[in-house]
């Protein structure tokens, strides 16, 4: 999939277009029926994420964005976000820049969401504001994915569709 489909932030996901959203179930649909004939090839082998957890980050969320990740060779490595919401332009900066030296992409749960923002302008690598969550568009296309399968069968529950389609955004936007 070479789409490069936005990934700042949740609005860019709601605002996905109609061959974008086709697009991005068509991989998911192609990651499940990988999964049923077998493992999902690690595709991602070697590269890292850093998965910056919050206060309110829930922790489901938290296992199923590891899982996702995982299941296609990445590292994950959990971070806590040391900035506080209003940090400074420079603090905030340097810290961005230093998460896109050390991972390939961030993810964000239970983040303030003007941090994710300043980390996502800065960082220069792919920054994921609470994907995968059951409050993200995400699962608002899992939901309808189950309603109308792209391919043979949608998946089973709620969560192996949101990790389909994490998986398949992280595809998108690491390969």
């Amino acid at each position: 999939m070479t789409s490069h489909l936005p990934h700042r932030c949740a609005d860019d996901f709601a605002s996905l277009s109609p061959q974008e959203k086709s697009a991005l179930l068509a991989s998911a649909q192609a990651l499940s029926d990988t999964r049923r004939t077998g493992a999902v090839p690690p595709a991602l082998h070697g590269r890292n994420i850093g998965l910056l957890c919050g206060a309110a980050a829930d922790a489901s969320d938290i296992a199923l964005l590891t899982q996702a990740a995982a299941a296609l060779g990445c590292r994950v490595a959990r971070v806590g976000p040391d900035l506080p919401s209003g940090s400074t332009p420079q603090r905030l900066q340097a810290s961005a820049q230093l998460l896109g030296r050390l991972y390939d992409a961030v993810v964000c749960l239970g983040v303030e969401p003007d941090l994710v923002h300043g980390l996502g302008k800065n960082a220069g690598i792919p920054v994921f504001d609470s994907i995968g969550t059951p409050g993200h568009p995400i699962a608002t296309l899992a939901d309808a994915w189950a309603a109308a399968p792209v391919g043979s069968v949608a998946l089973g529950t709620p969560a192996e569709r949101r990790c389909a389609l994490i998986q398949a955004v992280l595809l998108d936007a690491l390969s």
